[in-house]
């Protein structure tokens, strides 16, 4: 506004649309508006995912996670193979110690 001498301002007001202004302003808009509004939430979630998809604290835990679980996998495996030929435990058996393939006190035949 140009500057006028005799004019004054008393007072600033925020002028909101009303609910019925929003409705009408939406149906008015139709079509276009919402393929607007579509195309600005895919641009917005891609560059949200090349985001988070660009962190090394992402890639790190997306590729660590399943190499741990392979390497804990494998560490199971590998120890059930190469276990004992003998179990480890004793059994009590009539007068003194039971283990497998051996006497009832212990000693191998």
């Amino acid at each position: 506004m140009a500057r006028q001498d005799n004019l004054t301002i008393e007072r600033f007001e925020i002028a909101e649309p009303s609910l019925d202004d929003i409705f009408v302003r939406v149906v008015q808009e139709g079509k276009e508006a919402r393929r607007r509004h579509a195309r600005n939430f895919w641009l917005l979630a891609r560059h949200e995912y090349r985001k988070l998809v660009g962190k090394r604290s992402f890639l790190v835990g997306t590729l660590g996670s399943p190499l741990i679980l392979i390497v804990v996998m494998a560490a199971g495996i590998i120890i059930s193979i190469r276990g004992d030929q003998e179990p480890a435990h004793w059994l009590r058996g009539r007068g003194g110690h039971y283990r497998p393939g051996g006497s009832a006190n212990g000693e191998r035949g």
